[in-house]
């Protein structure tokens, strides 16, 4: 959810500012762009985890370090997912009060239809076989498998290649939303 508030206040603030119009106008293709956004946070979120991860390493000793490269390969899907949803709700609203409310709202729900709030078992069939598919759901379930139970990559492979499908729809989701907004200027 941070991802989401960090990379969305950037984008809404950044179209009504000297600097959008100077970027509207440059010859520099719009991927560079996202690909600049998307950079910056994956480095501050991975900065913040390498500092959560040397401190549970200090506590943790064995049982993360055993592990530790198979969850830094899930953990940039993962971050890679929640990043570009940010960036998706950020491109997608006009007014920063409005998108700060979607990213607020979509991580609500995000997060009623994970196990942190009520166990996925208590759903009826047919919502629980939609909340699998929530990227809360799947990011959990594969660092459980791997921290727990010592599953490798391949153990986790199809939750992986779904949290793989998330990123590929983003990227065009927010490729598109950003050609809708830089139209909506001119």
């Amino acid at each position: 959810a941070d991802s989401h508030t960090a990379e969305q206040r950037v984008g809404v603030r950044e179209k009504g500012s000297a600097a959008f119009f100077r970027n509207f106008i440059t010859p520099a293709k719009d991927g560079i762009f996202i690909f600049g956004h998307f950079l910056t946070n994956f480095f501050i979120l991975a900065l913040q985890l390498t500092i959560i991860f040397v401190i549970a390493a200090i506590f943790f000793k064995d049982a993360l370090t055993r592990v530790i490269g198979e969850v830094a390969i899930v953990l940039v899907f993962i971050v890679s997912v929640f990043i570009l949803m940010g960036m998706f709700i950020g491109y997608l609203f006009r007014s920063e009060e409005t998108a700060m409310l979607a990213t607020v709202s979509v991580a609500s729900v995000l997060l009623f239809f994970s196990s942190t709030i009520l166990p996925l078992e208590t759903l009826p069939a047919s919502l629980k076989r939609i909340a699998d598919f929530n990227p809360f759901v799947l990011s959990e379930l594969i660092l459980k498998k791997i921290m727990l139970f010592k599953v490798g990559l391949l153990g986790v492979a199809e939750p992986l290649f779904v949290l793989i499908g998330y990123i590929l729809l983003l990227v065009i989701l927010v490729y598109g939303m950003e050609k809708v907004s830089k139209n909506r200027v001119q």
